[in-house]
């Protein structure tokens, strides 16, 4: 996140191509709620919310992570999981996500893909968007 340059930056992504916003300015779309509030953002419906800046177009629902610094003081980047599922992530998958922030810089989200029952593993470190499941 470049914080003097108010932009985010998808440095990873995973499914068929790039998001349609790879990079924007850190006071658009549900990421800035995450940043700004320092909290999870989870949106089970986004035809429903106007604060969605549309990443795929058969995106959803969307949980936004923000990675703090070892302090806790800012936020240096966010976990952010797309679902062509509405209400794809209920409190489990939550909790999994925002359990420890910290521990995202070091060993990357595991996250479960509740149509399929799998896990899709990928490394982060900074701010990214999205990993499709």
């Amino acid at each position: 996140m470049d914080i003097q340059g108010g932009l985010v930056s998808n440095i990873a992504w995973s499914g068929p191509s790039a998001p349609t916003h790879p990079i924007f300015p850190v006071t658009k779309g549900l990421t800035a709620r995450a940043i700004a509030g320092r909290k999870t953002i989870n949106v089970d419906d986004l035809a429903n919310d106007s604060g969605y800046l549309t990443a795929f177009d058969n995106t959803r629902a969307e949980i936004i992570v923000p990675v703090l610094d070892i302090a806790g003081d800012r936020v240096i980047g966010t976990i952010d999981v797309e679902s062509e599922h509405s209400n794809a992530f209920d409190t489990t998958e939550q909790e999994f996500l925002g359990e420890s922030p910290t521990c995202w810089q070091i060993c990357g989200p595991a996250v479960i893909d509740r149509a399929a029952r799998r896990p899709c593993i990928s490394k982060r470190s900074a701010l990214m968007r999205p990993q499709r499941v």
